[in-house]
């Protein structure tokens, strides 16, 4: 049996008789995307992300795809603001030993967030994001992060995040043209 609880953690009775309930917290994945800028103030964003865990017989997928529509505007000399609506699909995908579990939806996004160059080479951001996923539920979260500029086109990425249902951090490169 598979379900969700009040906390959106993924819920599976251990098999074997035993009655257990094995919680899910520690997955790793993979995640890829590109915003691309139009003009001064109009951006295009595209991602998509793949998260696994597996333990005790049981093997949990999770997939999910946007695309996304926003707007930046400088407030200041070093400083943007930035707002982003996007469309998002996701399947989230449970299997034990004996058979599989899937749920898919589709649903929206909204994200704030604000960047600032604090040196030449340094940039830092902050964002709060909102996302209802349908049958999927929705979760508000809130990130910080920043960047080593290498030069004028290559970054060192980081970041961190928190929402109700998972805390996740990121450490990447990121190629601006």
């Amino acid at each position: 049996m598979v379900s969700y609880d009040d906390d959106d953690d993924v819920v599976v009775r251990r098999g074997g008789g035993t009655g257990e309930v094995v919680r899910f917290s520690g997955v790793a994945g993979a995640s890829v995307g590109g915003i691309l800028q139009f003009s001064d103030n109009l951006i295009v964003s595209v991602a998509g992300s793949a998260l696994s865990d597996e333990g005790y017989g049981v093997e949990i997928e999770e997939s999910s795809g946007s695309l996304g529509l926003g707007y930046v505007t400088p407030i200041g000399t070093r400083t943007d603001l930035l707002f982003a609506l996007e469309f998002v699909d996701a399947e989230v995908q449970i299997c034990n030993l004996t058979r599989c579990s899937t749920v898919e939806d589709s649903g929206y996004g909204a994200t704030a967030g604000m960047r600032r160059w604090v040196s030449e080479s340094i940039e830092i951001n902050a964002n709060v994001s909102y996302a209802d996923l349908g049958d999927l539920g929705d979760t508000t979260s809130v990130g910080a992060g920043g960047a080593y500029w290498l030069d004028g086109h290559s970054s060192i990425t980081t970041s961190l995040s928190r929402s109700s249902d998972a805390t996740g951090w990121s450490l990447g490169y990121r190629y601006a043209f």
